[in-house]
């Protein structure tokens, strides 16, 4: 797996990301097609990320942030499931919990 870089981010970002740092991001078809991403944390330049000890975390439109992971699979993973992280998200869910 390549490594984040700055094309990646300048894509995600068009797709409607929070910011910098964004390595995957999803339109949740079961959340009101509510945006999460995929960010690596050592490259979020938008929010304080000094209490988070993950490499990545996902971050739904709410900006509620998922427990974390420390690899590229496992937190897109937690993007496809906001609803089990976001309060908001879970209000919204359409599909089987």
């Amino acid at each position: 797996m390549s490594a984040p870089n700055e094309d990646t981010y300048r894509k995600t970002i068009a797709k409607g990301a929070k910011g910098r740092g964004c390595i995957t991001i999803h339109r949740r078809k079961n959340v009101n097609n509510l945006l999460v991403g995929s960010y690596f944390v050592e490259d979020i330049d938008w929010m304080d990320t000094s209490s988070i000890h993950w490499k990545y975390v996902a971050v739904c439109d709410h900006g509620a942030i998922s427990p974390g992971a420390n690899n590229r699979s496992v937190v897109i993973d937690q993007t496809k499931m906001s609803h089990k992280f976001c309060s908001d998200c879970k209000f919204r869910y359409r599909g089987d919990i």
